[in-house]
């Protein structure tokens, strides 16, 4: 979501594949959408270094937590990272065949 320019640096960064300069919103939802939590950090934050700042508070506050639904932005080392550090299995959904957006099974209640 774009910031204003009054908003502080420390809050706010560029996306550059949205072309946006503002702020990124990371949303961690139940299989009903119920919002579980929330992140908020700058736009040049990548979805992985956010899951990483998430994920550990999430699973401390939520015991049962076990499988995590997410996106293709999410690909790469944050599965293992999840697996040994925080013992929750992360299940990456994106069709290879898929050009721009496509709703996912499951990840349907955040979209």
């Amino acid at each position: 979501m774009k910031a204003d320019a009054t908003v502080s640096f420390a809050s706010r960064g560029y996306d550059a594949g949205k072309k946006i300069n503002g702020r990124r919103r990371h949303l961690l939802t139940d299989t009903l959408g119920l919002l579980l939590a929330v992140l908020v950090t700058p736009a040049s934050t990548t979805d992985r270094d956010a899951a990483r700042i998430l994920l550990p508070a999430a699973s401390r506050r939520l015991p049962r937590l076990s499988r995590i639904w997410v996106g293709g932005g999410y690909r790469g080392h944050l599965q293992e990272w999840a697996s040994q550090h925080l013992g929750l299995v992360v299940d990456v959904r994106r069709s290879s065949d898929a050009s721009g957006f496509e709703v996912l099974p499951r990840r349907w209640v955040v979209e």
